[in-house]
């Protein structure tokens, strides 16, 4: 199943990160000289985000949120833990055309355990750099403890209304797609040549 969350794309100025309505404002403050030129304005590119989430119903309200707040992202999902895990291998071997930038994964999954799912992605070389925030409902100390000591980059409890859904989906944005630098393909690939024998 995918989702594809398509707003009007914003233009963004690369070389200061400002979006492009901004860019009158840039112009009053700095030297013209400053501000970037606008040769290298371009598009972002959608953000890939892999759902490993066997309840629809979360599934439909995250997608729905992602849209509501106008964020491009991709969201795929997998129906258990068995077909997430095979989605992130066939995506580290360029078989799906697209690979995550981040993963939502739930614990409690059929087939194959949350935690499991985790400490295999974690353990591949070709996998461990992708970000993965366990999202759950379990609130046992040994769920959390054991997500961390498998290098979950977060544990987050699934909201239990709407307005924790949305803010939820807003740190999501804020921090993974607007604050943090992930590690593009060419250098995941690049990474993981070196680390073969």
């Amino acid at each position: 199943m995918k989702y594809l969350i398509k707003p009007t794309q914003e233009t963004v100025c690369l070389c200061n990160f400002f979006p492009f309505h901004r860019l009158a404002l840039l112009q009053s403050v700095f030297r013209p000289d400053d501000v970037c030129d606008m040769d290298v304005i371009q598009p972002r590119r959608a953000f890939q985000l892999l759902m490993i989430e066997d309840n629809p119903g979360d599934v439909r309200l995250f997608a729905e949120a992602f849209q509501e707040i106008g964020t491009d992202v991709n969201i795929h999902v997998a129906n258990d833990g068995a077909e997430g895990l095979d989605m992130v291998m066939q995506s580290r071997q360029s078989k799906l055309g697209w690979q995550p930038d981040l993963i939502l994964l739930d614990l409690n999954l059929p087939k194959i355990h949350g935690h499991e799912v985790l400490e295999k992605i974690k353990n591949n070389p070709l996998t461990r750099h992708i970000p993965v925030i366990v999202l759950t409902s379990s609130r046992a100390e040994a769920d959390i403890r054991r997500a961390y000591d498998y290098h979950a980059n977060a544990y987050v409890r699934k909201p239990s209304s709407l307005e924790g859904l949305m803010k939820a989906v807003l740190d999501v944005r804020n921090f993974w797609l607007q604050t943090v630098s992930l590690p593009s393909d060419s250098d995941s690939s690049r990474r993981s040549a070196s680390s073969r024998p």
